[in-house]
């Protein structure tokens, strides 16, 4: 249950490119994105990416997490060859933790994907989504140089408005329609204020 600016800003830096691709090449700009989709555990990142894929029909999808991170030089040179396409690095931080938590040349994954990005040209028609919980020892490097991700959106907890429409789809079946809905979720826990990186304030795709 997403704001409803929220996902206008998701859907204007991946569909939105994807739609406007010959228009955007005939005018000099690049298809190759990045969004970062940012946020506390449980507030809807992966839930995010797969209504993003659920609107991108005919896009081939790469999606590696976990031990499959390791993946990501195939699954650039696959992304390049059947593009158009999108490769998702979830919860990317852990392979791309800020280089001065640690030894130098100590995260070699990181500059893995730093290559791979900055590999493919501009005219490709990928795009690149990464969520991460833990935006705050995200590789600056990483999330915060357009070209590499031009957006970064924050997928916070629900507001009350949205923890109303939760408790209406979900608690049907337990008996929370026959209590007040509103009262819950006004006195259910706010959000709360969490890091947010440069790019999510200065970041923009170009028109």
């Amino acid at each position: 249950m997403l704001p409803e600016e929220t996902f206008a800003q998701v859907e204007r830096h991946v569909m939105g490119i994807a739609a406007h691709s010959e228009r955007l090449l005939a005018a000099g700009q690049h298809l190759k994105r990045g969004v970062l989709l940012y946020g506390p555990p449980g507030t809807g990142k992966t839930h995010t990416v797969r209504f993003l894929l659920s609107q991108l029909p005919g896009v081939t999808a790469f999606i590696l997490s976990g031990q499959a991170l390791g993946l990501i030089g195939l699954a650039c040179t696959m992304a390049r060859l059947l593009q158009p396409s999108i490769v998702i690095l979830e919860d990317v931080d852990l392979i791309a933790p800020d280089r001065s938590f640690g030894p130098a040349g100590g995260h070699p994954l990181l500059f893995k994907v730093l290559n791979q990005i900055d590999g493919l040209s501009n005219d490709v028609d990928v795009t690149f989504v990464l969520t991460t919980n833990r935006v705050d020892i995200l590789e600056r490097a990483l999330s915060e140089r357009p070209g590499r991700v031009d957006a970064a959106v924050e997928i916070a907890p629900p507001d009350a408005p949205g923890r109303v429409r939760l408790f209406h789809l979900y608690g049907g079946g337990v008996g929370i329609d026959q209590l007040s809905a509103d009262d819950i979720g006004g006195r259910s826990p706010p959000p709360t204020d969490g890091p947010r990186p440069t790019c999510a304030r200065s970041c923009a795709v170009p028109h």
